[in-house]
């Protein structure tokens, strides 16, 4: 047993010898380097011989060769593996450029290549850039200009320049240009090389410029604030801001379109101003309109405590990002609303000014309440659109105009419409309302759960994106909306739109009684389904007969998105006792398109 311990020990012994020999032969292993401290291309403006190095650094031995040998020489300064790799150049008596390759390379390696130019004898002005591209975030660049001869420097007014290296003739200049104009998306011009001695014939070289916007407007829209309706007006507020303002790409401007107040008190306003001011950051503008709910007399005229205030005047004319806002601010208070005629020429001049400096980009409008007959809640049944601002509107079809007022949930496909120009209904930031004619009433169950809000963000297409955001659930209510371009009126996607296909059931779904008294029951049903929602459902209760009992309608309850109940639970009241009885469900989308009945088994209530 020892001699066999001795003899394990040996052989471990020995593996360790050869496995320290392996590794230290690979230690041994050298790895090529060749580096060189130049560019791919040296400019020799002069056209005498003359010679010129450059540092080579390597670990191993280096070669190199010239393809013209007959005028572009090389030699290194040792034989040791870094040095100085030395170009000699005779003189040049011709009138064009001429250039050679040098060849730098070592084993194991890939050769790296150096061009040489030498100028000739003719007036010469060499620059490597063929055009420059700018962005709105940058407005510098530079150019190494190359010459035999004494040049300047030419530029539009929106360009300066300036020499920052001078060697002889030769140096590189700097130009700066201006920030874009609001009402330009891009510009154009050129940076002209020209000789500065005009006996001297040469061309002058002439550089592009091309000045471009990269980022374009990005801006939320909420509405109907109404602070000091509630108690806990200011948290539905922060929360909704906060959630808004936490999007990537940060908001270039939030738009408050009215009812900022439920009442015009000085109180509430300071409390808007605090909540503002905490919640949204200062790089972001924050625009405000008037609302019939911020007419009212308590504390002085409410068009001066807005202004005085909110520092603002109550219709605004903007630019941002070369895209052009409006805002427009309603009148009268409650429900004796209106635009005066002061806003209605207001919003036709600025219109009008927009359309010329802003040719075929979206002009975007915002006032508290919609144009009649246009989005959600502007239905002549609906009683919250206005028709004093129609026959400008009409005119231009690239307006997009966001309005409030109704607090009709964002979430019903309705809530965007394309007609003469685009309408978006931005729902509200306080409690949610619905029409009326259902038997839950126009404030339907969760109401008081449901705020939101627009993001609008434009494309470099010009295409205009809407993303729906229940601010109450931080959750995007999608799918988003694209108003498209061309804003000529032929991309309108929203127009004459009939709800798709109608809503249904899965197979064997069908309702479930329970919970059956003399007169009562509850109802219970899966939620079907459409291709945008399901807005409401006829519920029909029929007697032992087959004849129609009692017909009811319940909302779906769509407007709380994540949170919307399912399977929806029905208290059904008002039957007679001891009767049979069958229940019927149709569901209905946001155009009144209905889907196939499912029916529950028979029940009697009891005596």
């Amino acid at each position: 047993m020892k001699h066999a311990k001795y003899l394990l020990s040996i052989i471990f012994s020995l593996i360790i010898i050869v496995a320290c020999s392996s590794d230290s032969e690979s230690k041994d292993i050298i790895q090529p380097t060749l580096e060189i401290d130049q560019n791919e291309t040296i400019h020799y403006v002069g056209t005498e011989a003359s010679s010129f190095s450059i540092t080579v650094k390597s670990n191993t031995k280096f070669t190199t060769t010239s393809s013209a040998t007959d005028w572009c020489r090389t030699e290194t300064d040792s034989k040791k593996e870094t040095g100085n790799l030395i170009i000699s150049v005779t003189n040049n008596p011709n009138p064009n450029i001429r250039s050679a390759e040098i060849t730098v390379k070592t084993d194991g390696l890939s050769p790296i290549t150096i061009k040489v130019n030498q100028f000739g004898t003719s007036p010469t002005i060499l620059i490597d850039e063929k055009n420059i591209e700018l962005t709105d975030e940058n407005l510098e660049f530079s150019l190494n200009i190359l010459t035999n001869i004494e040049i300047e420097p030419q530029t539009p007014d929106w360009i300066t320049a300036s020499l920052i290296s001078d060697r002889g003739l030769s140096g590189i200049y700097k130009f700066t240009a201006s920030g874009l104009p609001d009402s330009d998306i891009e510009r154009t011009g050129e940076v002209t090389i020209t000789s500065t001695n005009p006996k001297i014939e040469i061309a002058p070289v002439v550089i592009p410029v091309l000045q471009k916007r990269t980022t374009y407007p990005r801006f939320a829209v909420i509405s109907d604030t109404h602070f000091g309706l509630f108690s806990d007006s200011k948290e539905r507020v922060s929360r909704a801001l906060k959630n808004m303002t936490s999007k990537s790409p940060q908001l270039d401007a939030i738009f408050v379109v009215g009812d900022l107040t439920n009442s015009s008190r000085l109180s509430e306003y300071d409390e808007l101003i605090q909540v503002f001011k905490e919640n949204v950051p200062k790089t972001t503008s924050v625009f405000y309109m008037l609302g019939n709910h911020d007419h009212a007399w308590h504390d002085g005229n409410p068009v001066s405590i807005f202004m005085n205030k909110l520092k603002q005047p109550i219709n605004q004319y903007i630019k941002i990002k070369g895209f052009p806002f409006i805002t427009i601010s309603l009148r009268g208070a409650y429900d004796n609303y209106f635009y005066t005629q002061s806003e209605i020429d207001f919003l036709s001049d600025s219109l009008e000014d927009a359309s010329q400096k802003y040719p075929g980009r979206p002009i975007f409008v915002f006032t508290h309440a919609g144009v009649l007959n246009t989005v959600y809640g502007t239905g002549s049944s609906e009683g919250w659109g206005v028709n004093d601002l129609s026959s400008i509107l009409h005119k231009y079809p690239q307006v997009i105009l966001f309005s409030g007022h109704s607090h009709f949930p964002v979430s019903d496909p309705r809530s965007i419409h394309q007609g003469y120009f685009s309408s978006v209904n931005v729902g509200n930031t306080s409690y949610s309302e619905i029409e009326a004619g259902f038997t839950e009433g126009v404030h339907p169950p969760g109401n008081e759960m449901i705020t939101e809000g627009i993001i609008a963000t434009t494309k470099e297409n010009l295409d205009v994106e809407m993303e729906r955001w229940d601010t109450f659930r931080n959750e995007e209510i999608l799918p988003r909306w694209i108003v498209k371009a061309p804003h000529n009126g032929t991309a309108f996607t929203y127009a004459n739109r009939t709800g798709g296909s109608n809503p249904s059931f899965s197979s064997g779904d069908k309702p479930a009684i329970s919970n059956i008294t003399a007169n009562a029951c509850v109802v219970s049903f899966p939620q079907a389904t459409d291709d945008e929602v399901v807005h409401h459902y006829i519920v029909q209760i029929l007697n032992g007969n087959g004849e129609a009992y009692k017909t009811i309608t319940i909302f779906s309850q769509f407007y709380l998105n994540s949170e919307t109940p399912d399977p929806l639970d029905v208290n059904i009241s008002g039957l007679e006792s001891g009767t049979k009885y069958t229940i019927e469900i149709t569901a209905v989308d946001s155009y009144n398109n209905k889907s196939g009945k499912i029916s529950s088994a028979e029940f009697t209530t009891s005596n």
